[in-house]
C-alpha cells in the first residue's frame, strides 16, 4: 500500500510538470522514504519492527530486540547487513567477516561497526552467539497479541496485561546493568535531581517526583518547557537531570539535554531508541524495548516499563541511604495512617 501511494505521488508530478529535475528530486526522496517504510520485516513507520517467531529460534533475543530499537537510525549500508542477518541466520553463522561483507554488500568495517551498535565486542562475538542460539533446542517464543476492533473487553485486557508483560521481560533481557550503575551512583551523589517528561511521559517524570520527595530528596518536576530550561539553568555540575522520552525525538527535551551538557549537568535518559537525538545528548542512557505498535496500547505498556525503570533507581538510592531512607518510611507511614479512615 505505501509503496503505491508514493508511485502514485511521484507519476502525477512527472504528468503534471514533465520536468525531469524535478521528478528525479521527488524520486529520490521516495526511494529514502520507502527504504525505510518497507524493510525486509514487516515495519510500521520505520520505527518499529514485529519480527516472525521462527527469527527467535535462529538469532540471539538481544540481538533482535536492539535492532527493534536502532534500525530507523542505521545508515544504507549498515541496513544492508542487518537485513542480510535477518534473512540468513544460518550462512552468517558459518561464513567469514570477508563472505559476509561481500554476500550483505557492505564493507568488514560497517559489519563491525554495526555489530559493536547492538553491543557487541564485533562481529566475531555477535557470531558467537549466534552459534550458540543455533545449537539450543527451538524453544516457543511470546508473540504480541495485537488488539483488534473485534476484541471483546475481557481480550482486551487480557492482551493489554500480556504486552505489558512482555514489554518488561524484553527491557529486563537486554538491561544494561553498567549504566544502570552509573545512573545509580549519579543520583545518589546529587545535590538535587530534575525529572522532565511531556505528555504522558510526564506521568512517569511526576510519579518519581513524589516519590523522591516523601523520601526527603531535593526534587524538581514540571511539564513546561520554559520552566524545564529555567531551570536547567539554575543547575550546577553536583546536581543531576533524569529525562523520560519514548521516542527520544522529542524538541524540547532534546534542547533541554543539549543545555545540560553544555554545562556539564549529568543527564540520564530513559528512551526506547538508544541511538536517538537526545539519547546523543545524555551520559547515560538506560533503554526500554517495548515495541508495541498498536495505538491502544503503546502508550500504557511502555510507561510501565519506565515507571518500574524510575522505582528501581529510587529504591537502589534509598537503599544505599539506610538512615535517611528508615527515618522518611517512618514519617511516611504515620501520614499514611492519618489519612486512613478506621474501621
Amino acid at each position: 500500500m505505501e509503496k503505491t501511494v508514493v508511485f502514485l505521488v511521484v507519476t502525477s508530478v512527472r504528468f503534471h510538470y514533465n520536468e525531469n529535475k524535478i521528478y528525479n528530486c521527488i524520486e529520490v526522496l521516495a526511494r529514502i522514504i520507502l527504504s525505510r517504510l518497507c524493510v525486509s520485516i514487516t515495519a510500521k513507520g520505520g520505527t518499529s519492527m514485529h519480527f516472525e517467531n521462527d527469527l527467535f529460534q535462529k538469532l540471539p533475543v538481544n540481538f533482535l530486540l536492539k535492532l527493534q530499537s536502532i534500525y530507523g537510525t542505521l545508515k544504507t549500508a549498515e541496513r544492508k547487513a542487518a537485513d542480510y542477518i535477518l534473512d540468513h541466520p544460518d550462512s552468517v553463522a558459518m561464513a567469514s567477516i570477508s563472505e559476509t561483507a561481500r554476500l550483505a554488500g557492505c564493507s568488514e568495517p560497517t559489519l563491525i561497526r554495526f555489530t559493536r551498535k547492538l553491543g557487541y565486542t564485533g562481529f566475531a562475538d555477535f557470531k558467537s552467539q549466534l552459534q550458540n542460539v543455533l545449537l539450543q533446542q527451538p524453544t516457543s517464543a511470546v508473540e504480541y497479541q495485537y488488539i483488534t476492533q473485534n476484541d471483546t473487553p475481557f481480550q482486551v485486557i487480557n492482551k493489554l496485561i500480556a504486552i505489558t508483560i512482555q514489554d518488561l521481560q524484553n527491557t529486563l533481557d537486554v538491561f544494561d546493568g553498567e549504566q544502570y550503575d552509573k545512573a545509580v551512583s549519579v543520583l545518589l551523589n546529587a545535590g538535587k535531581i530534575a525529572f522532565f517528561g511531556t505528555g504522558d511521559a510526564y506521568l512517569v517524570a511526576q510519579s518519581a517526583y513524589n516519590r523522591c520527595l516523601r523520601a526527603g530528596m531535593d526534587v524538581f518536576c514540571s511539564s513546561d518547557p520554559d520552566l524545564m530550561l529555567t531551570v536547567a539553568n539554575r543547575m550546577d555540575s553536583g546536581d543531576a537531570v533524569v529525562i523520560i522520552s519514548h521516542s527520544g525525538r522529542n524538541r524540547y527535551m532534546y534542547e533541554i539535554a543539549r543545555q545540560l551538557k553544555s554545562e556539564n549537568i549529568p543527564v540520564i535518559l530513559i528512551t526506547n531508541y538508544p541511538l536517538s537525538p537526545v539519547a546523543k545528548t545524555s551520559d547515560i542512557v538506560l533503554a526500554e524495548y517495548a515495541f508495541m505498535e498498536a495505538p491502544e496500547s503503546d502508550s500504557i505498556s511502555c510507561r510501565v516499563v519506565e515507571m518500574c525503570i524510575v522505582e528501581s533507581l529510587l529504591i537502589s538510592v534509598l537503599l544505599k541511604k539506610p538512615e535517611n531512607s528508615k527515618a522518611q518510611l517512618a514519617v511516611m507511614k504515620r501520614l499514611g495512617q492519618y489519612n486512613r479512615i478506621k474501621a
